[in-house]
């Protein structure tokens, strides 16, 4: 029988929360021997119940690969356009399984038992400003929209994210984004610290990053903006169903998803806006969606 080894990529987040469907498959059906998980990642495949057993930390940065029998290496990660045109949890079951699962399936939920105490006083909401690029920040001024909602609204707003990425050619300048009136926990918490934070939390705010993976292992109302990728393609599986209690925030501009357009060709999103808009989409996002989305939130949860 086919044993597999993976190796996550240890720049992205969101891509090692999204193999952990595959893995817990995989596992189920005894074909799995190893996972080589990055030490900064192994919490969160712990907080998810994977079996400790099979995880092996590591520090090396390589993409995700698997091994069969241990003999020739395979990328699971070619072609690299893939994401783009396929949700990011059905790659890996497809690239590595060779099957869809179903919907049930592709749902993963953090272990409450397993997360650390939070010490912060409720109600508040936990808002990350986005990835580590231009094509993935939230402008500054839906950020501050946002903020003056929460303290209008007497919820306190957290400040929840990591200070840069190592690798990124433009990392976020928090600096950028004022803080007088939130809770800044930027660089402050575990991966672990940062999902019980945010499953105790009215709501989730961001736009389309690792951040949002996390959230999506609670049950929190998650309001997420979205740039050069749709949403039908990263929208987190939560209790069976592609977007439970996930409210996605399109730009405004009708410059945006360009991914999808533009990915059989193998064009680069991240670094260089394609169409030299200057990405235009991330900086439409808009901070009234994002209140009026808020507005929705608080609405359903006061209803009995």
């Amino acid at each position: 029988m086919a044993t597999v080894t993976y190796v996550i990529n240890c720049s992205a987040l969101g891509d090692a929360v999204c193999c952990i469907p595959a893995t817990k498959a995989l596992i189920a059906e005894n074909k799995l021997y190893k996972v080589l998980v990055p030490e900064k990642f192994c919490e969160v495949f712990e907080v998810c119940d994977v079996d400790p057993g099979f995880i092996v930390p590591t520090l090396r940065d390589v993409d995700i690969t698997f091994d069969l029998n241990g003999s020739t290496l395979v990328t699971a990660y070619e072609p690299r356009r893939a994401p783009y045109r396929i949700h990011l949890v059905d790659m890996f079951s497809v690239f590595c399984m060779n099957a869809i699962l179903k919907p049930e399936e592709k749902c993963v939920k953090a272990n409450i038992k397993k997360l650390p105490p939070v010490t912060l006083a409720k109600p508040y909401a936990v808002v990350g400003v986005g990835y580590a690029e231009e094509s993935r920040k939230m402008p500054i001024k839906a950020f501050r929209e946002i903020v003056a909602y929460g303290k209008k609204a007497g919820i306190a707003i957290v400040l929840l994210g990591a200070h840069r990425r190592p690798d990124s050619k433009n990392p976020i300048k928090f600096g950028d984004y004022p803080k007088g009136d939130c809770i800044d926990l930027i660089g402050q918490t575990s991966l672990k610290e940062s999902i019980s934070i945010m499953n105790e939390a009215t709501c989730v705010f961001g736009v389309d990053s690792g951040l949002i993976y996390l959230a999506s292992l609670t049950e929190t109302p998650i309001i997420c903006g979205y740039t050069f990728v749709d949403p039908h393609y990263r929208m987190p599986y939560r209790h069976g169903v592609m977007g439970w209690k996930f409210y996605p925030i399109e730009p405004r501009s009708s410059c945006k998803y360009c991914s999808n357009a533009l990915a059989m060709f193998g064009v680069p999103f991240d670094n260089h806006c394609p169409y030299g808009k200057d990405y235009e989409c991330s900086k439409s996002l808009d901070g009234k969606d994002f209140v009026r989305a808020a507005k929705r939130v608080l609405c359903a949860r006061s209803k009995p």
